[in-house]
């Protein structure tokens, strides 16, 4: 045995080390009465920080999509370069999308979109307290909502929606 392998050894096991991920990921899921059945949810966070109204919260439709998206992968690294603070992400997956996206109230001609208002609805008067019980957070320092495509228009629709009750 050489002498420089146990210092490639100890180099190895540091890189292992170093390379760990800080994002914890739970799957989860809660009952909507809105929706009429369970929403499966993949939540992710970065380390808690000391005071938990410091957490973000990341609101994102097509769940069922995070791997393909890197969620994980992207989060962990942006709070690594500390790019972005303490957030916490809740991935709703949807099963019916066609019917569960869209514009709250506005069937496409197709009829997509028939339960967007019972989808915003779940959003807003379910997921959001079944979070801040989840998380123990009373009040999130930021709140946002996406998705890709049509998971896209929804969120736009919510938040649009929620400004517009702010507001008045």
């Amino acid at each position: 045995m050489r002498r420089s392998t146990p210092v490639i050894i100890i180099l190895f096991c540091l890189t292992l080390a170093s390379c760990k991920s800080k994002i914890k990921e739970t799957q989860d899921s809660v009952y909507s009465r809105h929706l009429q059945k369970h929403v499966k949810l993949s939540i992710f966070h970065t380390p808690v920080p000391d005071n938990k109204n410091a957490f973000n919260l990341l609101i994102l439709n097509d769940g069922q999509d995070i791997e393909k998206l890197r969620v994980k992968e992207i989060t962990d690294s942006l709070y690594n370069k500390k790019i972005i603070n303490s957030l916490v992400v809740v991935a709703i997956h949807t099963t019916d999308r066609l019917k569960e996206l869209g514009i709250a109230g506005y069937p496409d001609f197709k009829n997509n979109g028939t339960n967007a208002a019972k989808f915003s609805d779940f959003i807003n008067n379910e997921l959001y307290f079944f979070i801040k019980k989840k998380t123990g957070v009373r009040k999130f320092n930021s709140i946002s909502i996406a998705g890709c495509s049509l998971g896209g228009l929804s969120a736009f629709d919510i938040a649009w929606d929620m400004v517009t009750v702010l507001t008045k």
